[in-house]
């Protein structure tokens, strides 16, 4: 019984497993019972789960494995804008454009034109038009080459112009050349010598004839000489001008002053007192100390006149402001207002006759009985009351002679005296710089 049992039992085994076809994926059976059924062996959502197995959010979700913004993202991987981008790598730049501009105008690129094109005296430089330099910069386009002769400053190519100079700008930042120890160099590019030093003595004849102490009167000289240029007003655009180049002086080249006027018995760098307050600020007390040691009689004039009675106008600066009479220092004339005058002393009347002989027809004069003294009569005309040559004629035992003419105008003796002889006085010089 158990024999028939067993052989029943191994012929439905054998039945059971010729009929299965193993399974692909697990290697067993296609038990129909379980590998078709859909809730188990085909279950989507366990062994064919798309969400898992096959989910094309994950495994195949275009929009990270296959997402055309990230992987073949045109705007980083291919984007013109960087690697070929023309505004950075190709970008010629801005190129200046001067074609009918003038000198100064906008070229286009945040600078300016500099071509030739200024006003008649005008000239172009440093961006401007400017009268003392040349124009010769213009644009280049690509701020490194120049022509011939050229060179690039500042993106512009300039021309050098050293022509007819020794020294100085060349107009593009460098020199033309440089001048000798000692030497400087003018506007217009040349080298000259320095000026020659100031003279200490203030007279252009080198010797003075007042304030002849030098150390005690370092600003002011007076200087005696001839002039035969009227007048003691002789000014030009830079001041007082000389007429015989300084050749004039008692001891000068010139000694007569033949086409000399007063300027030209002073110093390069002194110049004919301007007045009272010029002479002042110079020495303060003024005329003194103007005839120690020094030859009498004589009068040393200012640039100084008045409108009359003896009353000093202002110190005179360029046209004169009044032309009556002369004023000035020694110890020959009229004395002068000393409450406009001072600390000038003296004055020349009218016609300047206190400075001569027989300043009226009758003027004699005598030493007192004591004979200490001179004393002249009658007391008006600038006789009696001031010192004219006759007072000297009498108190120096010798006869001098009329050398101060100026004319017969009473009122016009500043635009009209002349000197004849290079005795008797002269000038006061001041010192320009002290």
């Amino acid at each position: 019984m158990c024999r028939r049992f067993l052989v029943c039992f191994l012929v439905l085994f054998v039945i059971a497993c010729g009929s299965s076809t193993p399974d692909p994926d697990t290697g067993q059976a296609e038990d129909p019972g379980q590998a078709e059924d859909p809730g188990q062996a085909e279950d989507p959502g366990q062994a064919e789960d798309p969400g898992q197995a096959e989910d094309p959010g994950q495994a195949e979700d275009p929009g990270q494995a296959e997402d055309p913004g990230q992987a073949e993202d045109p705007g980083q991987a291919e984007d013109p804008g960087h690697t070929d981008d023309p505004g950075t790598v190709e970008d010629p730049g801005c190129i200046p454009d001067c074609a009918d501009k003038q000198c100064g105008d906008d070229d286009g690129c945040e600078g300016v034109c500099l071509v030739d094109t200024c006003g008649d005296g005008e000239e172009c430089t440093d961006m401007v038009c400017d009268a003392t330099e040349g124009c010769i910069a213009v644009p280049v386009i690509d701020n490194t080459e120049c022509g011939d002769g050229g060179v690039c400053v500042t993106g512009l190519c300039c021309i050098p112009d050293c022509e007819n100079k020794d020294c100085g700008s060349d107009g593009c930042l460098n020199l033309c050349g440089s001048c000798d120890d000692g030497q400087s160099c003018t506007e217009e590019g040349l080298c000259e010598d320095p000026p020659p030093p100031v003279d200490s003595i203030g007279c252009s004849d080198g010797t003075r004839e007042g304030f002849l102490n030098m150390g005690a009167f370092p600003f002011l000289a007076a200087c005696g000489g001839a002039w035969d240029v009227p007048g003691i007003h002789h000014t030009g655009p830079d001041g007082p001008e000389p007429a015989c180049d300084r050749q004039a002086g008692n001891t000068g080249t010139n000694s007569t002053g033949s086409g000399c006027n007063v300027e030209d018995l002073c110093s390069a760098g002194w110049h004919v007192c301007l007045g009272k307050d010029d002479v002042q600020i110079r020495n303060e007390g003024g005329c003194d100390g103007i005839m120690d040691d020094a030859q009498s009689p004589a009068f040393f004039l200012a640039r100084i006149s008045s409108t009359g009675a003896f009353n000093c106008a202002p110190d005179t600066i360029g046209d004169p402001t009044s032309s009556n009479d002369l004023f000035g220092c020694g110890d020959l004339g009229c004395p002068a207002t000393q409450a406009t005058c001072a600390p000038l002393t003296l004055g020349s009347h009218d016609r300047c006759k206190s400075l001569k002989n027989k300043p009226t027809t009758n003027c004699s004069c005598s030493w007192n009985a004591e004979e200490t003294e001179v004393s002249c009569n009658p007391n008006s005309g600038g006789c009696g009351w001031c010192k004219p040559l006759d007072y000297w004629n009498v108190f120096l035992g010798e006869d001098h002679s009329d050398v101060w003419d100026c004319g017969s105008n009473t009122t016009q003796e500043a635009n009209n005296v002349i000197k004849l002889d290079s005795s008797q006085g002269g000038v006061l010089c001041c010192k320009d710089d002290f």
